[in-house]
């Protein structure tokens, strides 16, 4: 992470963060079990296990932190950042029409679970699943949260 970005993270008093705290958790340890697997390499005698013991620590450490800050939506005055385990985008609220709530299937186990999607001014649409939430109608969940938040910043 560059450091300009680290302090905008820290320093933007407008930012606003929406995160997947469980889906977090569960990626953070499954990247625990690639240490586990190096960490046992690391205690076999040959030269050839220790190094790939060492590649798979680096490697576990790196889904953790990954894991750990991935599945959120970060709302800023000009852009939103989506934040998944491969990738992150970052999206111009200029670039935006609009952003809804959708309701569908956002992964294996994930059926009939609430999702934003956004609306470009190209017409084009992009969906974003890896925030996501059991829809409710007593409280607002995180995903109308955050769908809220951009809206409120496209029309701000």
């Amino acid at each position: 992470m560059h450091l300009r970005r680290a302090a905008r993270l820290v320093d933007d008093p407008w930012m606003r963060r929406f995160d997947n705290r469980a889906a977090q958790v569960v990626a953070a340890c499954g990247g625990s079990l690639f240490v586990l697997i190096g960490l046992a390499g690391l205690a076999q005698p040959q030269t050839g296990d220790r190094v790939q013991g060492l590649v798979w620590i680096a490697f576990g450490v790196l889904s953790i932190w990954r894991g750990w800050t991935t599945s959120n939506v970060v709302v800023r005055p000009d852009e939103i950042e989506l934040r998944s385990i491969f990738r992150t985008r970052r999206v111009p609220l200029s670039a935006l029409e609009s952003v809804t709530v959708a309701v569908g299937r956002t992964g294996m186990n994930g059926d009939g679970r609430e999702y934003l999607v956004m609306h470009r001014r190209d017409g084009g649409e992009t969906a974003f699943k890896d925030l996501n939430s059991k829809p409710s109608s007593a409280t607002e969940t995180v995903v109308q949260q955050a769908a809220r938040e951009i809206t409120d910043a496209l029309s701000g």
